[in-house]
């Protein structure tokens, strides 16, 4: 990809600024999917933790379910 020196090229074309601004929020987006990640997979293990210590139902029986629910959405 040709980019000329900077100053010696008089058109708007090879002006980074757009770009330098789409990758700024494409970052931004980038954190925010992040931290909701984190928090969902918070929430999960808090759910699963709150399946295994139910009094209800062997651990064997608990621990499928949740590994069944883990194995349809990958598959997906």
């Amino acid at each position: 990809m040709y980019r000329p020196l900077e100053g010696t090229c008089p058109c708007d074309k090879h002006e980074v600024k757009p770009l330098e601004d789409r990758y700024r929020a494409l970052a931004h987006k980038e954190c925010n999917m992040l931290a909701d990640l984190c928090g969902l997979r918070k929430e999960m293990t808090y759910l699963t933790n709150q399946i295994m210590d139910h009094r209800c139902g062997d651990a064997k029986s608990k621990w499928k379910s949740v590994s069944m629910a883990d194995y349809v959405c990958a598959g997906e």
